[in-house]
């Protein structure tokens, strides 16, 4: 049972000894035991190490037990440390494994990689290796909640161009007003669509990342060059089109007599968002969000948000967009 803490068959029989009889002597140990006292005194040498004993600071020959609920328990602590940073090893040698696969399939066209870890450790791979742009259709549920990544944040704050489209839930979560600032304010080009039909994080329009919904859970495809990320290709831009700008990018659609406010307050809603949700994203009450609502209906000269929603309609399709590549 002691093995577990380092200590030797030898050595726990010469411990349980001086803890019954509270012998200081090794020479004593070594009669009663009948063992050598080299090996008597080498073992105690080895308790002392562990903290189990105390050598006698006077007299060197002489060691004293210290209370086995204190030094053992200490002792079980330093082992579970030692066995937390060999986890951590062991995990980080498995991530450097399971890259090296990866390596050796890259003619693979598609590869599923399985595990809320590697999925993580996937997603920040492919993010550092974007050269050009990253391009994301992004929907709840979120695992680890409506937030940027670090490696994400990075690449932006580094100047790499992003597009995302946003599910309408999204920017119903907690914290997505938050978010949509901060990336905003590191160049991410946002657009809104009611629905986005899949999760997906593509990178330079060479590699691409859909989740799966598996029994063994957390799954993602990984997508190389091939027919199928072509259709990814024009799935993204497709919807790009019909997504609804969010923020500042595409206020060249609305009327010149806008002010600021109003032309993001707009496109806000325009994206099909409750009145309670722009009120998060703008930073103002419910009522002051349905009456300027009111008041832009009145410039449009519509009746209804529908009509409102269709007066847009007909001047963004009348009016060419232009998006970085």
């Amino acid at each position: 049972m002691y093995g577990v803490l380092g200590l030797t068959a030898g050595q726990t029989q010469v411990y349980e000894h001086l803890v019954e009889r509270q012998i200081r002597n090794p020479h004593q140990v070594a009669e009663e035991l009948a063992l050598e006292p080299d090996a008597v005194l080498e073992a105690m040498q080895r308790l002392d190490e562990l903290g189990l004993v105390a050598q006698d600071p006077e007299d060197s020959s002489l060691f004293s037990v210290i209370p086995p609920d204190l030094s053992l328990e200490a002792l079980i602590r330093r082992k579970e440390g030692e066995l937390q940073r060999m986890r951590l090893y062991t995990e980080g040698l498995a991530d450097r494994y399971r890259i090296a696969a990866r390596r050796d399939r890259s003619d693979e066209i598609v590869e599923v990689i399985r595990g809320s870890r590697e999925i993580g450790t996937c997603v920040d791979q492919l993010v550092c290796q974007a050269r050009n742009r990253l391009e994301v259709l992004s929907r709840p549920p979120y695992l680890n909640g409506f937030s940027p990544g670090r490696e994400e944040l990075k690449a932006l704050e580094g100047g790499l161009p992003a597009r995302v489209i946003y599910a309408k839930e999204a920017l119903e979560q907690d914290s997505a007003a938050e978010t949509l600032r901060t990336l905003g304010a590191v160049g991410e080009q946002t657009r809104i669509l009611p629905e986005v039909p899949v999760k997906l994080l593509m990178a330079d329009r060479r590699l691409a990342l859909v989740p799966l919904a598996t029994e063994e859970g957390a799954a993602v495809v990984v997508v190389r060059p091939s027919g199928l990320l072509d259709a990814l290709v024009v799935l993204f831009d497709t919807l790009w089109e019909k997504a609804v700008p969010y923020g500042g990018h595409g206020s060249e659609l609305l009327p010149a007599q806008f002010n600021e406010d109003e032309r993001q307050l707009v496109q806000i809603l325009a994206a099909g968002l409750k009145d309670e949700t722009a009120a998060r994203h703008l930073g103002l009450g419910v009522r002051t969000i349905r009456r300027r609502i009111a008041a832009v209906m009145e410039q449009l000269d519509a009746t209804t948000r529908f009509q409102a929603g269709y007066l847009l309609g007909l001047r963004a399709a009348a009016t060419p967009q232009q998006d970085s590549p």
